[in-house]
């Protein structure tokens, strides 16, 4: 059996791996941001309904990210 010490010390450098890792992680996928104004969004292509929208007539998306043809992440 490992001694207290060497088992929370082992423990602790695992957690700050485990954090920079996904810091790391997170830091190299963000996209770009943009904030956009309403007028900005107003400005943009509309399409009609996309996937979740149940067929309801008259709802138009507007893509903000992505490509929502592509397959997810």
């Amino acid at each position: 059996m490992m001694p207290l010490r060497a088992c929370m010390q082992s423990t602790a450098v695992s957690t700050i791996l485990a954090l920079a890792i996904a810091t790391a992680t997170l830091a190299g996928s963000q996209e770009e941001q943009r904030r956009l104004t309403p007028s900005d969004i107003a400005a943009t292509a509309k399409s009609g309904p996309g996937a979740g929208a149940s067929g309801v007539p008259g709802i138009q998306t507007t893509v903000l990210s992505g490509d929502p043809m592509a397959a997810g992440p």
